[in-house]
Parts: C-alpha cells; sequence; structure tokens
C-alpha cells in the first residue's frame, strides 16, 4: 500500500469524499449501460465532472485539459491486460446474451474503481494545495493504484447490494 503524506485536513475531507463516493456511483450506473462505447464516453464524462465538483470545493481553478491529460496518463500506467479487459468488457456488449451479461457484471465494477481512485487522487493533491499544473501523473501511479484496489472492494460491495435490492424486489 502505497503511503499516504501527511496532511492537515482542510475541512473539506468529509465533503470530497461524499463527491468521490456520489460520482463512482453514477459511473457504475452508466457501466451497466448496454450500449458499448457510450459506456466507456459516460464513465469518463462523470470522472471529469467528480473532478470538476472537487476543484470546485477546494477552490482551484478547473482546466478541463488538463484533467482529461492527467486521466489518460494515470490509466495508460494500468497493465495492459487490465486495460484490454476493460475495452473488452465494453465491447462484448455487442454479443447479444452472454456477452451482454458479461459486460454488465464486469464494467460497473471497474468504473467504480477507476472513478473512486482518480478522485481520491485529487482529494490527495488538493488537500495537499496542490492545483492542476502542479499534479505529476507519474509521481501518484503508486497512490492511484492503491485506491485502485480500494475502489474496486468498494464497488464489488456496492454491485452486489444493488444485486440484492433487485433481487428482493
Amino acid at each position: 500500500m502505497a503511503a499516504t503524506p501527511e496532511l492537515q485536513p482542510s475541512g473539506h475531507l468529509d465533503e470530497a469524499r461524499k463527491i468521490v463516493r456520489k460520482n463512482m456511483y453514477w459511473a457504475m450506473g452508466i457501466g451497466a449501460v448496454p450500449v458499448p462505447i457510450v459506456d466507456l464516453v459516460g464513465i469518463a464524462a462523470f470522472q471529469v465532472k467528480a473532478i470538476k465538483e472537487l476543484s470546485d470545493l477546494y477552490g482551484v481553478t478547473f482546466y478541463e485539459h488538463k484533467v482529461k491529460n492527467v486521466i489518460a496518463s494515470l490509466v495508460s500506467g494500468f497493465t495492459a491486460p487490465y486495460v484490454a479487459g476493460f475495452l473488452f468488457s465494453s465491447v462484448v456488449k455487442f454479443l447479444p446474451g452472454l456477452g451482454t451479461i458479461m459486460g454488465y457484471a464486469s464494467v460497473p465494477v471497474a468504473a467504480g474503481a477507476v472513478t473512486y481512485a482518480m478522485g481520491k487522487v485529487f482529494v490527495q493533491h488538493f488537500e495537499a494545495g496542490g492545483t492542476f499544473l502542479d499534479l505529476n501523473p507519474d509521481k501518484v501511479r503508486e497512490y492511484f493504484n492503491s485506491q485502485l484496489q480500494e475502489g474496486a472492494g468498494m464497488a464489488e460491495d456496492a454491485s452486489k447490494g444493488a444485486k440484492k435490492t433487485a433481487a428482493a424486489s
């Protein structure tokens, strides 16, 4: 697990955590959309939205192009099998029946995990007084990867809870 620098809480931490969780759930929901590629575009939109909300909370000037570059850089740091699996899970939705089920089962969890990790990276960075201009994706990659694992666990739990609720209805 990556070491987290000692931070003096800004007073925004609780609200920041709510923003991250809310957008994680929205990304999971859009990940369940049965239309291939549309889900990936929607997930990216919720990641940008989450970061915009965090920048507003912390009073940091938002630069959409910088955010997209950071997201791309962090995601490109995944291992090739993870990226291939994420894309495959979306594209497999083209296949009727089993493909739809496979995509429906895996894309929401991956979307939630990535959105959570992305949000946590920006919370940590903004809590430390950082801005979009001084965020170095290479320096936060280890923290991102640790938060990705945490986010995957949270997303899996949320997905299981949603399935139980749906089954009980």
